[in-house]
């Protein structure tokens, strides 16, 4: 798969970014409110350039942020901003826990 089919599959996910541990003690370093701010600006960016209503990516936006917060750690979220910034595919653990994400809030954008 090229990088740019992968960039164009993993958009929103990308966006919301930038994972996955699953106990509470692997949660210990929860991603820094600067960069949940920084992915949610990220995430409205690409919504509205999909196309989609304002009101609409908000929600989505809102929803996917909240989630990653949850569910990804700041280790996690440095990993897969280094891979997309090296054009690389972020480790498939962080893409599915994002992709997740991302099919869980979809719902706000109809």
């Amino acid at each position: 798969m090229s990088s740019k089919s992968i960039a164009r599959r993993l958009i929103l996910p990308a966006a919301l970014l930038v994972s996955l541990a699953a106990s509470a003690s692997a949660r210990a370093d929860a991603i820094k409110p600067a960069d949940l701010e920084e992915n949610r600006q990220s995430c409205l960016a690409a919504c509205a350039q999909a196309g989609n209503d304002g009101a609409r990516c908000q929600s989505y936006c809102d929803c996917s942020v909240k989630a990653m917060g949850e569910q990804v750690t700041q280790e996690e979220y440095n990993a897969g901003k280094v891979a997309l910034a090296n054009n690389k595919q972020p480790p498939q653990a962080t893409v599915d826990t994002l992709t997740a994400i991302a099919k869980s809030c979809k719902a706000q954008l109809k």
